[in-house]
């Protein structure tokens, strides 16, 4: 079971007051991963997951050819999902399990409209996205 207080030690979640957090920590999916359990394959449809305890590599397909990245591994507080859902596009690499894992799953609660994916309405807090993103712009 995903917690509120878990919640609150991840960045993004910052932006959320108490009543939010219960909300997300009571929708969210509690996805427990033994080392060497695949979170997602490149092409699968995706959701958006932040990382609450664990470490996963990435990799991505390079012509034919599955290539690890150890460079860009995940960790506890990161969060994965964001780009293919804003895009509205299967996940553009895989994620597997470097040590045992949990995982907070969160579905696009807005159903199977990828505009509101677009939207960035993802588990329903557009303005977690909007605080992750705020240093990117060039």
């Amino acid at each position: 079971m995903i917690t509120a207080e878990e919640l609150q030690q991840v960045r993004i979640f910052e932006c959320l007051d108490e009543p939010e957090r219960q909300r997300l920590a009571q929708k969210a999916a509690d996805v427990r991963l033994a080392a060497g359990d695949w979170l997602i394959r490149e092409g699968d449809t995706t959701s958006f997951f932040v990382i609450l305890e664990g470490r996963l590599a990435l990799s991505k397909d390079i012509m034919g050819r599955v290539q690890e990245f150890a460079e860009f591994e995940y960790k506890t507080g990161d969060f994965f999902g964001e780009t293919p859902i804003l895009l509205g596009t299967p996940a553009l690499v895989s994620l597997r399990a470097v040590t045992p894992c949990k995982v907070a799953r969160c579905d696009d609660h807005a159903g199977d409209d990828r505009a509101a994916g677009a939207r960035a309405t993802v588990c329903g807090y557009d303005t977690c996205f909007a605080g992750a993103y705020r240093g990117l712009a060039v």
